[in-house]
């Protein structure tokens, strides 16, 4: 027993040494990977520090490298940084209010650490104003600062900088006006040079934007869409002529998918200060820029206009905040076409809200000037339908129409005015034709004869009719019953041939639309069932009519004619057998 004992424990020694041996082999082996991946790790955490002792030292010798490796200059570097978050800053979501105010948060945080070095500037020595009350009791004071802050701009010339700082100073006395008028052309010119050697397009202009409202910052007085209604001019007229050409000329360098975007930028940097009831100089600089990129290039405000419609207008009407600064903006467009176009867009349906009738004098007052001249305004067809539409429906409204816009109605809803004459509209037609079937009576005397009357004046617009017959089946159906009952008056003036060839397509069309693969809804049923009606009515009125035009074709012109000719022959044939009454001559 002892032996079997010892044998079984001679055994299981033998297996746990090779066990033994089997785990050292693994430790040795996971310790070598241990310690090659520790010195990967230890590499990567070399080169990263080594990268980073690099950078420090190019940060001390002020090398600061764009993405293909070129140097960036201090001057350069620091305008950057400050327009990096304006310019990528996303105004998709949230409240647009919201998205300004955040911006003047960025703005005011970057100014905020250098507010204890400025408090440090300020010595017991540093000039001040004391404000007494007519009682002569201290209510507060103001230190004037003789070294203000100025604009950002990457020009190295000193002459630059000092007379920026000459102008900004000068604002704290001065009035708007005087500042506008003694703006140095020089200066500006050579400001502009280093805005373009220090960047491209876009950025300068922002800087540009800047620097004007540096100029007028501290200013006495204000100007704003919402006080110069009546001056719409204001305050780019208050520049001198050289200045008002130097800044449209750099307006018209910029390229327009560049400029589209800034001017909506600035009317969203212009919208808190026209909020603001107490009078601040603030926004000019951006209304001034607003003006000249509305007057060079006017198509930039064209294109903002779903910018313009998501944030102005609720039910498609402005909004009565925003109603002041669209008509300002607009009053800068010398394109008349452009100008009537954004008139109907935005400022007609001002007109239907009662609680905007102080700004109604000035919409009218902006068309009227608009069409004073003969000559038309021709539009494309889409807005010049979407005008003619808009009167119409303002028409037969029932709304009472103020007398002036009343008497310029002829004018405006005049097709030779809006529309070219090169090719008939069919979007006009089209639209007038999906009006024709409306329950409102007063709409329906409107549309039915301004249909029929593009029917008289080209013959172009029965194919158009044609074309358009599938989707409007019941409105053909109105019309065709409206020639119908009015062919007495109309049949002069519209083909009859024409006219039943048209039913006779209408009639295949219907037919072709029944025998189609889908299924026709119950509306669809019975509107082609009212019109094959009012097709076969056609027919019968128009057989009916040429019938009563030909027995009465035969009772006033046959009948007469046949008596006179048998009197005639009667007479004669006297004559001949010596009957005739002879005259004594």
């Amino acid at each position: 027993m002892e032996e079997g004992q010892d044998w079984y424990s001679g055994s299981s020694s033998g297996e746990e040494e090779e066990e033994q041996v089997v785990a050292k082999k693994q430790q040795q082996e996971w310790g070598r990977k241990r310690k090659e991946d520790s010195e990967e790790e230890w590499e990567e955490v070399g080169a990263k520090q080594r990268k980073k002792k690099q950078w420090k030292e190019e940060e001390k010798s002020s090398i600061v490298r764009d993405s293909k490796g070129n140097p960036i200059s201090k001057e350069k570097q620091k305008f950057l940084k400050e327009y990096a978050q304006l310019s990528s800053h996303s105004f998709s979501t949230g409240s647009f209010y919201d998205h300004i105010q955040d911006l003047d948060d960025l703005s005011s945080s970057s100014s905020s650490k250098s507010k204890k070095n400025e408090k440090n500037k300020v010595s017991d020595k540093t000039p001040s104003r004391k404000f007494i009350n007519s009682k002569g009791e201290f209510i507060g004071e103001q230190l004037e600062f003789k070294d203000l802050s100025k604009p950002t701009k990457p020009s190295k010339s000193k002459k630059n900088s000092s007379s920026s700082s000459k102008s900004t100073s000068s604002s704290s006395t001065k009035g708007i006006k005087n500042i506008a008028s003694s703006i140095n052309v020089d200066d500006l010119k050579s400001y502009l040079r280093g805005c373009q050697e220090s960047d491209g397009d876009q950025i300068p202009f922002k800087l540009l934007t800047d620097y004007l409202e540096n100029l007028f910052l501290n200013a006495t007085g204000s100007y704003s869409a919402r006080t110069n209604l009546n001056n719409p001019e204001l305050p780019f007229s208050l520049l001198s002529n050289e200045t008002q050409r130097e800044i449209q000329d750099s307006v018209q360098d910029i390229p327009e998918q560049l400029l589209v975007p800034f001017l909506w930028s600035l009317v969203q940097r212009l919208i808190p200060h026209l909020k603001k009831t107490s009078t601040s100089s603030k926004g000019i600089g951006l209304q001034i820029l607003i003006q000249a990129i509305s007057r060079t290039k006017p198509i930039c405000v064209v294109k903002n206009h779903q910018n313009l419609k998501d944030t102005f207008t609720k039910s498609q009407i402005l909004t009565k905040s925003a109603t002041p600064l669209l008509l300002w903006i607009f009053s800068q467009i010398t394109d008349r076409s452009l100008a009537l176009s954004e008139w109907f867009q935005f400022l007609l349906p001002v007109l239907f809200d009662p609680s905007q009738s102080e700004y109604h004098s000035n919409i009218i007052a902006f068309v009227s000037n608009i069409i004073q001249t003969r000559s038309s305004v021709i539009m494309d067809e889409s807005s010049a339908t979407m005008a003619y539409e808009r009167l119409m429906l303002y028409k037969a409204s029932g709304k009472e129409i103020p007398k002036e816009l009343n008497e310029l109605l002829p004018r405006l809803m005049d097709k030779n005015f809006l529309f070219s004459k090169s090719n008939p509209p069919k979007k006009f037609f089209t639209m007038l034709l999906g009006h024709s079937a409306t329950e409102k009576e007063a709409l329906r005397d409107e549309v039915l004869p301004a249909l029929v009357k593009c029917l008289e004046s080209d013959n172009t617009f029965f194919t158009i009719w044609e074309e358009a017959y599938p989707k409007y089946i019941a409105q053909s159906s109105n019309l065709l019953l409206y020639i119908t009952l009015n062919w007495e008056k109309l049949h002069e003036k519209i083909p009859a041939e024409q006219i039943l060839s048209l039913g006779q397509k209408f009639g295949q069309t219907n037919k072709t639309l029944k025998r189609g693969k889908s299924k026709l809804s119950t509306e669809s049923e019975k509107e082609i069932e009212m019109c094959n009606a009012t097709c076969k009515l056609l027919k019968a009125k128009l057989k009916e009519f040429g019938e009563k035009k030909g027995k009465s074709f035969i009772c006033t012109t046959i009948i007469p004619l046949a008596i006179l000719v048998a009197g005639v022959v009667t007479y004669l044939a006297k004559c001949q057998s010596g009957e005739c009454i002879q005259f004594a001559s």
